[in-house]
């Protein structure tokens, strides 16, 4: 009969119902820091089904996975840049102060919503308004041009620091 050794540490079956690990044996419970695994652990096999003890029933399961999705939207709502949203989620304000914010969101999501559609429906159209006049002048004024001189430093006093 050949012995089954676990792939990672190594032990056989034997050897851990025996207190040897790693092909050595502990006396007299020296070592103790040395965690020894069971012989199911140590073949490889798992558990599929929990214990008795840690069987959850589906509204269980209903209420931890409520709980998790109820904690990453509020997590969602204080760090998003929408500006009402993170007071719609603030558990410390008022019901009625969250129904107000709720409301002012919709309003906006809803007027958004209206402008985006009637911007592209336009577009869609094509509405096209062009008016060509032609109107020639005879005569064309010219711009009078002024240019100022804006260096604050006079040529001739330059000149006379110089010499």
């Amino acid at each position: 009969m050949e012995t089954q050794r676990n792939q990672l540490t190594g032990n056989s079956q034997e050897d851990l119902r025996n207190g040897n690990v790693n092909g050595a044996s502990q006396p007299g419970g020296e070592n103790k820091h040395i965690q020894t695994a069971s012989a199911k652990e140590a073949s490889g096999y798992q558990n599929v089904v929990p214990p008795a003890g840690k069987v959850r029933s589906s509204s269980q399961r209903k209420t931890n996975s409520r709980k998790a999705l109820l904690k990453s939207v509020t997590e969602f709502a204080y760090n998003v840049s929408v500006v009402g949203v993170r007071y719609v989620a603030n558990a410390s304000a008022s019901p009625f102060r969250r129904w107000v914010w709720v409301v002012l969101i919709l309003i906006g999501a809803a007027f958004t919503t209206y402008q985006i559609l009637t911007r592209i429906q336009r577009y869609i159209s094509h509405p096209v308004n062009v008016i060509i006049r032609v109107h020639h002048e005879h005569e064309m004024r010219f711009p009078t041009v002024t240019i100022c001189n804006e260096n604050r430093a006079s040529r001739s006093k330059v000149s006379t620091l110089g010499k």
